[in-house]
């Protein structure tokens, strides 16, 4: 049974006339504020999307929906009903010029609504088809194609970015049914997500993608919607070709790069997939960025003679299927896809329209190696999305440094005054009983805003701010006494590894980015804080039983001689533990990041990344994949 036909049906016919839409009433104004999580909207405008986080495989179980990838174009839309409607792309480049039939039938809406959603081109199979969708574009042909939403933010004058999916979800499905038949709505499958990743497959979908029940909409990329692709490709920036051999027209093969640590890197050549139809299009746009300076340097085991390249300015993005890296550091059986010019070519070497305006950008805030408060920025703009990951939509605590890390240092729970809007408050009850302001961010924006402040560290609670007291996280952080060496600190945090997947948890290792490493497990968010504490403390007393000499499980200074002291005492409401690529207020500015079992036996310092290279460092697949089949915490024993 199909997808569309278990959940969200929809009308996908071409040209069928809408129905009139009822009547908005005062009625449906309160019942819109009173959902939990929603609030009044600011001014219309663009609205940055929620990015997936790529995974290994489809998230099984009850609290994950499960929705078809459409193969096309992003596009966010605003309408109202004194405005014309407005398309923009994930960029916020205008389209709604492009597609007139689509801002067409979104004014048939008569409502002020911000939707998310995909244009596509459909086959006679009912798959999106990209090539024909780029043909389309084109040519002008632009009536047949369809914009496929999944996500709406807001209706009327209420936002509901706060509000959970599933919410929101029904909300939309309402909005279409019946509108003109260019917008539908993109159904989904509740659980059972293996199947409906084997069933897209069988389809020749390019993939799913699966949402967390519960979650609100997070500007910027989130694990709470995965990105499970049926072949896994990569985009990378061309920066060249070479002629052509033979009989084979336009060119021989794209040379293509990637950005590390701010700037391009050549990645190696693409000459297999490009199509006739592809090479017939390619001459005017490539003549158009054909520069004679090379672009990137070529490695000196490149085959390949510098005379026989035409460079390109980096504004090209080429999706690429291929099996692996080389031991060069190559590409190996590279099959070119298409070229995406929705997708900005390396937006690490872009200047970003700024986010906040940054203060005092000389200042030396890491004197032992000169990093000033503008690298400090560029390096927290670099690593965005991945902090993001890891803080989005939790409470935070920050570690202030105004004067640089030489000078007084604050850590900051509560809201300040100079916390622009990007950053949310919330107000919550604390351990007295009394209530205060504490702060949490779900963008880049108001990332930014937190290191213009003088932030260094970044620390979130083990709880998302729409379950507070359901924690989806524990930490126990390996502190070890100074007798103790690196090895003796990986060896345990494997042993914690092990005993915690005899009890059914599934982690990863964060290196600290000062002298020990956390071990991090993902929950299912369903204990409270006191039972998670309470599972903490018997595991860390566990262990310290099965080896006293080695371990501790309490903070007693004497006790802790000569052993390591196992920290479960930050799984507690409230407490917190250092981000993954937050910098941590040291000398070298060293970063935490979290990384593989298997890589961490080669890792010889719990510093070993800093604000020169930890933004190398991709957000891995496997995060992801561990927390969408995180269980809920296990039951005591005995």
């Amino acid at each position: 049974m199909g997808l569309q036909q278990r959940e969200g049906k929809s009308d996908v016919r071409i040209g069928a006339e809408p129905r009139p839409r009822p009547p908005r009433s005062a009625r449906d104004d309160r019942e819109l504020a009173g959902i939990t999580g929603a609030r009044r909207a600011r001014a219309l405008g663009f609205v940055a999307p929620m990015l997936t986080t790529a995974a290994k495989a489809a998230p099984d179980g009850p609290q994950w929906l499960h929705e078809w990838k459409w193969d096309g174009y992003r596009l966010v839309a605003a309408v109202s009903a004194s405005t014309p409607p407005r398309l923009w792309s994930r960029n916020g480049l205008a389209w709604e010029a492009r597609v007139p039939e689509i801002a067409t039938a979104l004014a048939s809406l008569h409502r002020t609504v911000v939707l998310d959603g995909e244009l596509i081109a459909v086959d006679e199979q009912g798959r999106s088809d990209f090539n024909a969708l780029q043909h389309a574009l084109k040519q002008g042909e632009t009536s047949q194609l369809r914009y496929a939403v999944f996500d709406l933010m807001r209706l009327d004058d209420i936002d509901l970015t706060g509000v959970p999916l599933e919410v929101r979800k029904a909300l939309l499905e309402s909005l279409v049914a019946g509108a003109d038949a260019r917008l539908f709505y993109s159904g989904h499958v509740t659980g059972t997500g293996p199947a409906v990743f084997a069933e897209a497959s069988a389809r020749g979908m390019e993939g799913i993608i699966s949402k967390r029940l519960g979650s609100p909409y997070r500007h910027g990329r989130s694990t709470d919607w995965l990105k499970i692709k049926a072949v896994e490709t990569r985009e990378f920036v061309v920066v060249g070709y070479t002629p052509p051999k033979g009989s084979r027209k336009g060119i021989g093969a794209f040379l293509l790069a990637q950005p590390r640590r701010g700037k391009l890197v050549y990645a190696g050549r693409v000459g297999s997939g490009l199509t006739d139809a592809v090479l017939e299009q390619l001459p005017e746009t490539l003549g158009a960025l054909e520069t004679a300076a090379p672009t990137v340097p070529l490695p000196a085991h490149t085959p390949l003679p510098a005379g026989r390249v035409r460079w390109l300015r980096p504004q090209l993005v080429a999706e690429v299927v291929f099996r692996g890296w080389g031991k060069e550091g190559l590409l190996r059986q590279a099959s070119f896809l298409r070229l995406r010019p929705d997708h900005k070519a390396s937006p690490a070497l872009e200047q970003p329209a700024p986010l906040v305006k940054l203060t005092s950008p000389a200042r030396v805030v890491y004197p032992d190696i000169g990093a000033t408060k503008q690298q400090v920025f560029d390096y927290y703009l670099s690593v965005g999305d991945r902090v993001l990951a890891e803080v989005a939509g939790r409470l935070l605590s920050i570690v202030r440094c105004p004067d640089g890390i030489a000078g007084p240092r604050f850590f900051q729970k509560h809201a300040g005054p100079g916390f622009g809007e990007a950053v949310r408050r919330m107000r919550i009850r604390e351990a007295d009983g009394d209530q205060a302001e504490y702060f949490y961010i779900d963008d880049i924006a108001g990332l930014m805003n937190l290191v213009q402040m003088n932030a260094i560290e970044f620390h979130p609670w083990g709880s998302q701010v729409d379950a507070l007291e359901r924690p989806d996280r524990l930490i126990f952080d390996l502190d070890p006494d100074p007798s103790i060496t690196w090895p003796q600190v990986k060896r345990a945090a494997v042993e914690l590894r092990d005993e915690l997947a005899a009890l059914g948890l599934s982690s990863w290792p964060r290196l600290s980015g000062g002298k020990g490493v956390h071990v991090v497990v993902p929950l299912a968010p369903r204990a409270d804080w006191d039972a998670a504490r309470e599972f903490c403390g018997r595991f860390a007393t566990a262990m310290s039983l099965k080896a006293p000499d080695r371990y501790v499980g309490t903070m007693s200074k004497a006790k802790r001689s000569g052993r390591i002291f196992i920290d479960w005492l930050r799984n507690a409401r409230g407490a917190t533990s250092v981000a993954g690529w937050s910098l941590r207020a040291r000398a070298g500015a060293p970063a935490a990041l979290p990384v593989e079992w298997d890589e961490l036996a080669r890792i010889r310092r719990p510093d070993r990344y800093s604000i020169r290279d930890a933004a190398s460092r991709p957000l891995p697949a496997f995060i992801a994949d561990l927390i969408a089949r995180a269980p809920p915490l296990p039951t005591p024993r005995g």
